[in-house]
Order: structure tokens, then C-alpha cells, then sequence
């Protein structure tokens, strides 16, 4: 039986409800939230980043709030949203039953179920798959568009509190641009990577430049999230996952974010394995996979190694994600090596490299979890080095212009 959209909404009034994010974010399913609820009723979605914008909160306000642990351009000004701040790990135990914050339900994008009435998770399958064993009440929306994907666990259609019926186009995440800069930091990290080694990237103008300057490898693996950009080195014959201990042969990765081509990329080859955070962000996994090169991004460092990268002084502008998570699962790879990798300098010539994190800052990925990071200017060293020794080969890949004044403050470190 086929219900409407409306209707699984109006079953969910008063709940607290777990959504997908990224490409599988089902946003027109959203949308009826407003058809469907009526007086003071209202329910709590709860979901991560969100690619189609917040503007649907301001519209949906006396009916919905939204919790998110990744604050997103756009989501502070919608209003009616609340941060809770999480690693990517903690998601399956702090949303499921007995954990700190459980949902009532899950809101599973689907693709169309086989003859054996079984579906994928599609593209997005990361925190929702492991919860899907564990959480009762199921509202399945079957997407036509929903790519069939391998990797993860399926869901049967009889599962399902209810089952809701679309045919609309996935939500789609365009290519990120880069300048010289960002190329130019992206070859320096290109410089740790070995053939054989296996990548976890994210997004942005550095990880794209990256994928560009590490065409001439050989045999590389991912992990984490499949891009465009990696499709290509895939279809090169660049990324192949020939060494990847796991599963010799295939990626694996929590989620497909990228165009309409990359999510019939995944679909039609089953050496992409899109698996569940249980399974990627486990330490048993970590410990299996050699040489991880962990590649992740930040807004400050200060000169002892601390990362953050969520706020820019009391003002969230990101979220923990699975940084700390695939930083600190490096470490347990033989021969892995965890990256910070950013520009020098943010808007107004301000270093991002820093004496201190300042007030309102907060520490993302600690110092030690941090084996190199890395800028226009070159890389910094800091496994095995003593605080002195690291505060002086940070101040020496910052800005030019900052660089004396944090030579200066690193002199005070020892």
C-alpha cells in the first residue's frame, strides 16, 4: 500500500525524526510537511548538511525545527534550528534507542525495490543503514530516480510503517572551483601521497586541486565520500583500490555526493561499495586499510597543532563532521598519515595560523591526532616533534607577513 506524503507526515506529527543528508535529502518529501500538519502540531527533523538550502524552515516555521550537527551557509539565519555538536562517529549511538538523543522514526530515501521487494539506501546510506535495524518505525520514500547501490544493508518494503512514492530528481553537488593557491597547497600535499595509498578527502577548492595533481599515481584507494572529481581518476584508472585491504578492488565510501552522472556512476559499478558508519568510521576498519592519507581542512591551527575548524570566534560556521574521526583513524593505519591542508591566510590577509585559538574557538581535531599540515608555503612536520619544534615549523608555512611575529610566539613555547 502506497501512502502520500501528507499522510506520513500527519503519522508523524510530535515526533523527532532522522532525515538523510547531502545528495539524499528528500526535499520535496519535506515539502509536504506544510500540507500536512495543521494547528500547533509539529515535528523535529533532524538531519546533517543540507544541499538544497534552509529557506523551507522559514516557510515550514510554525510546523517544523530543525537539529543538525553541520551548520551550513544559510542555516543560522533560518531560525527555529538547534546545534548539537557531534563527530560522525557518534551519530548511530547518539540518535538510536538509549542513546542521548534517540529519534521516533527514520525518513529512508530509497531506491525502487527488486523482485525480492528489497531496496538500497541509494547514495546516502552513511548513518541511516545501521539504524535501520534498530529503530521501529520505518517511513520508506521510494525515489525513481534513487540509484541501486551495493555495499550496505538493504531494507525490505514490509519494514516500512509506510512507503511513500517519488519521481524526483536527486539533489545535486556542484564542482567547487580553485585558483592558484589552493593549487598550489594541493601540490604540496600531493607530495605525501604514495602510490598504493588509500584517500579520504572532502570538499572544497583544495581536495578538487588535489585530485588534479595526483593523476600520475597509481592504484590508489577512498574512503569517506566519492566526488566527481574522484569518479575521473577512477575512470583513468587511477583510483582502482588494488592495494584496499578490505575489499581488494573497491571504494568504499559513506556517500556519493556530486552530480546525477556520478550517482549513476555508483550504481553501475558494484566496485563502489557504499557502506554504513558503522562499518566506516570502525577502528577495526581503520587498522585494516594501510597507508590512509586523512585530507581535511581547517580554519585555524595554532602553533601547538590544534585544528579547528568549526567557528570563526563565537560563531559556528561548520560542524566537527567525521574530520577528528578519519584524523585519528590515520593514526591507526600502518604507514597512514593525517593532513591539514589550507590556505595561509583567510579573507583580509588574517593567518590562519595562530599563537593561541582565541576566545570562542574550539578544537576540532587535537594536536595529537596531527601528523602534517600543509600550505602555499610548505609542509609541517609534527609527528614525533617536541611543542618548540612544531611551533617553529608551523611559523614557517604561514604568510610571510605573520610569519616573524609567530616566530616570535613560538620562541615562548620553549
Amino acid at each position: 500500500m502506497t501512502d502520500s506524503a501528507q499522510d506520513a507526515w500527519r503519522s508523524l506529527a510530535g515526533a523527532r525524526v532522522l532525515l538523510p543528508s547531502g545528495c539524499g535529502f528528500p526535499a520535496e518529501f519535506v515539502g509536504a510537511i506544510g500540507g500536512a500538519l495543521t494547528g500547533r502540531e509539529q515535528v523535529e527533523i533532524v538531519a546533517g548538511l543540507v544541499l538544497t538550502g534552509y529557506g523551507f524552515l522559514a516557510e515550514l516555521a510554525p510546523y517544523v525545527r530543525l537539529t543538525t550537527w553541520q551548520y551550513a551557509p544559510g542555516v543560522a539565519a533560518a531560525g527555529n534550528v538547534s546545534f548539537l555538536p557531534l563527530r560522525y562517529s557518534q551519530i548511530v549511538g547518539t540518535f538510536g534507542p538509549g542513546g542521548a538523543y534517540p529519534v521516533d522514526a527514520l525518513v529512508l530515501h530509497l531506491s525502487p525495490p527488486a523482485a525480492d521487494g528489497f531496496c538500497t539506501l541509494g547514495v546516502s546510506p552513511s548513518y541511516l543503514a545501521p539504524l535501520a535495524d534498530r529503530v521501529p518505525r520505518l517511513i520508506g520514500v521510494v525515489n525513481e530516480h534513487m540509484p541501486t547501490t551495493t555495499g550496505h544493508r538493504r531494507v525490505h518494503v514490509d519494514q516500512l510503517e509506510r512507503l511513500v512514492r517519488l519521481d524526483a530528481p536527486l539533489t545535486e553537488f556542484g564542482r567547487s572551483g580553485w585558483d592558484e593557491v589552493d593549487r598550489a597547497v594541493a601540490g604540496n600535499v600531493a607530495g605525501l601521497v604514495r602510490d598504493g595509498d588509500t584517500l579520504q578527502i572532502g570538499l572544497g577548492g583544495i581536495p578538487e586541486a588535489l585530485l588534479q595533481h595526483l593523476s600520475g599515481h597509481r592504484d590508489l584507494g577512498l574512503v569517506g565520500m566519492l566526488t566527481d572529481g574522484a569518479m575521473q581518476l577512477m575512470e583513468a584508472g587511477v583510483v582502482t583500490g588494488a592495494r584496499y585491504t578490505p575489499h581488494p578492488g573497491a571504494v568504499e565510501v559513506g556517500e556519493v555526493m556530486g552530480s546525477r552522472a556520478l550517482a549513476e556512476y555508483a550504481a553501475a559499478h558494484d566496485t563502489v561499495r557504499v557502506v554504513g558508519a558503522d562499518y566506516a568510521m570502525s577502528p577495526d576498519t581503520f587498522a585494516r586499510v594501510p597507508g590512509l592519507v586523512a585530507v581535511n581542512s581547517a580554519i585555524e591551527v595554532d602553533l601547538g597543532g590544534q585544528v579547528n575548524a568549526e567557528t570563526v570566534g563565537h560563531r559556528i560556521v561548520s560542524g566537527a563532521g567525521g574530520q577528528c574521526d578519519y584524523m585519528q583513524g590515520a593514526l591507526l593505519s600502518p604507514g597512514g598519515r593525517s593532513v591539514i591542508a589550507m590556505r595561509s591566510t583567510a579573507r583580509g590577509g588574517r593567518s590562519r595560523i595562530v599563537s593561541a585559538l582565541g576566545e570562542g574557538s574550539v578544537v576540532t581535531t587535537p594536536r595529537t591526532a596531527v601528523t602534517h599540515v600543509v600550505t602555499e608555503h610548505g609542509v609541517a612536520g609534527l609527528a614525533g616533534r617536541t611543542l618548540p619544534e612544531r611551533a617553529a615549523a608551523l611559523a614557517a608555512i604561514a604568510d610571510p607577513a605573520h610569519r616573524a611575529e609567530l616566530l616570535d610566539a613560538a620562541k615562548r613555547w620553549g
